[in-house]
């Protein structure tokens, strides 16, 4: 499920360490549903004041929070197979583009991401360069997920 506010929800990033970052926390929430009978990956955008916010939302098994506090450090793992890499690499990627992750996580009931950074700064650029360049982004981020539902377990 997408859902996308209608506002001005462009950064500057670096769009191959987007799509890593990205990757890994589906990556990740699709893991953690394997073994749920509901399975409702959300993502969502959602604009704060001068700063943008992206939650990935699943209803997968969750995490323990005795276990939350170190899930961002490297080679920490709670999955049968993986390196521990995958969530420290996505808090470097945040880290380096001024923004922040947070994790809010109910065993049982499921796991929220929530990625924020600051807004593109647009100078003196017009509304219609404004408005390619967003129609641009919100294409750019579909297609990055669209290999996520392609087969058919995710709406």
């Amino acid at each position: 499920q997408k859902q996308y506010s209608p506002s001005d929800n462009s950064i500057e990033a670096d769009g191959e360490q987007l799509i890593e970052l990205f990757s890994n926390l589906i990556s990740n929430s699709i893991d953690a549903m394997e073994e749920t009978s509901i399975k409702k990956l959300t993502i969502k955008t959602n604009p704060l004041d001068s700063r943008i916010a992206v939650e990935i939302i699943d209803t997968g098994i969750g995490i323990p929070k005795d276990k939350i506090d170190g899930i961002f450090d490297p080679f920490i793992t709670y999955k049968h197979q993986g390196s521990g890499l995958g969530l420290a690499i996505a808090k470097k990627i945040v880290d380096d583009h001024r923004g922040s992750i947070e994790v809010n996580s109910e065993p049982g009931k499921g796991t929220t991401f929530k990625v924020t950074w600051p807004r593109k700064q647009w100078g003196g650029q017009n509304r219609e360069e404004q408005d390619e360049y967003f129609s641009s982004q919100t294409e750019f981020y579909e297609e990055t997920c669209a290999d996520y539902f392609k087969d058919g377990r995710f709406d």
